[in-house]
């Protein structure tokens, strides 16, 4: 496989695409040639069995990358939780900020969420329950 890509990349990065709703099919279909051209299984077909694994793990996750990106609905459900978490994030920061009680509450409870890895959606639904404590 390409320098620098890991099975762990995100489905924008593995498509070297930006990540954004909005995209190029024909750019997402190019590349997605061009990546299972690369990684498909056959081409390690004299290759040894950990080689092979390798590359059935590569066409796998170029697959699945692919059918989550061409597919509008699904791609939304891809994009829309990283956003809300980056607007979580920003939320909370104007939070502690802020002046007034919420203060102590954001700083102790808040930031445990954020260094553990709390879903967008949940961390939607923290951030909108400490705007109804802040309120008088």
């Amino acid at each position: 496989m390409e320098d620098g890509l890991s099975l762990k990349a995100n489905d924008f990065a593995l498509f070297g695409l930006p990540e954004r709703f909005a995209l190029d099919r024909a750019q997402l279909d190019a590349r997605w040639k061009q990546l299972q051209g690369a990684a498909h299984p056959d081409r390690f077909a004299t290759d040894t069995a950990a080689a092979q694994r390798v590359a059935m793990q590569w066409a796998v996750r170029i697959n699945e990358a692919y059918r989550r990106l061409k597919d509008p609905l699904a791609r939304a459900a891809y994009v829309i939780p990283a956003l809300v978490f980056s607007l979580g994030i920003s939320i909370a920061c104007l939070l502690y900020l802020s002046d007034g009680p919420a203060h102590v509450e954001i700083s102790e409870l808040f930031l445990p969420c954020i260094l553990g890895g709390i879903p967008g959606a949940f961390l939607w639904w923290f951030v909108t329950k400490l705007f109804e404590r802040k309120r008088p």
